[in-house]
């Protein structure tokens, strides 16, 4: 088991907002991540080990927060987690520790655009968040014992994934390529 801190950088990317009764937006959107601000930035991740492989069960919460918005919007952000939840194949190697995974991504936008609140409304996971897409990582990290069955982990991810978010009268459509640096502590049962 490992619980992890840290920070991610996105790629631009083309944010399209679609709602009934407007002219849809497409933005060529740039996205910060502000890793302590509202919902922490965190990753969670349970491992079942055999040997060098293994099989993980990951959550990242990865958060994106649109810095050039249009004119249209005053703030359109997916703080609230633009979530990652994916299985993974993980492998020791001789240096690092390998791993590559797919999931959905569990999405909960917020913001303000044309007059309205950007929120869906309820969605499947609580209020506002949605299954929304998929996506994939890659990572590679490194281990160290602390003590005992407790050790310090450093790990770097790059993801890729794509969502399509249920907003107010409509949705918002983006992909996400993110390089993450995450720095935890793990637990071995």
């Amino acid at each position: 088991m490992e619980l992890f801190g840290g920070n991610s950088w996105s790629a631009p990317s083309t944010l399209e907002i679609d709602q009934s009764g407007e002219e849809q937006l497409s933005v060529r959107a740039h996205w910060r991540t502000h890793p302590s601000q509202d919902a922490p930035y965190f990753a969670a991740r349970f491992s079942l080990w055999s040997g060098r492989k293994g099989w993980e069960l990951q959550f990242l919460h990865h958060k994106i927060y649109l810095s050039n918005p249009p004119p249209e919007i005053d703030q359109f952000e997916v703080s609230h987690g633009w979530n990652l939840l994916t299985f993974q194949r993980a492998m020791h190697a001789k240096v690092l520790d390998w791993r590559v995974g797919a999931g959905p991504v569990i999405a909960h936008a917020e913001g303000t655009g044309r007059g309205r609140d950007v929120d869906g409304g309820d969605g499947l996971f609580g209020k506002g968040y949605y299954v929304s897409g998929a996506g994939a990582l890659v990572g590679a990290g490194k281990s160290l014992s602390i003590w005992r069955s407790l050790f310090a982990t450093a790990e770097g991810q790059v993801t890729f994934s794509w969502a399509r978010i249920p907003i107010h009268t409509g949705h918002a459509r983006t992909t996400n390529l993110a390089f993450h640096l995450l720095v935890g502590l793990g637990f071995d049962f």
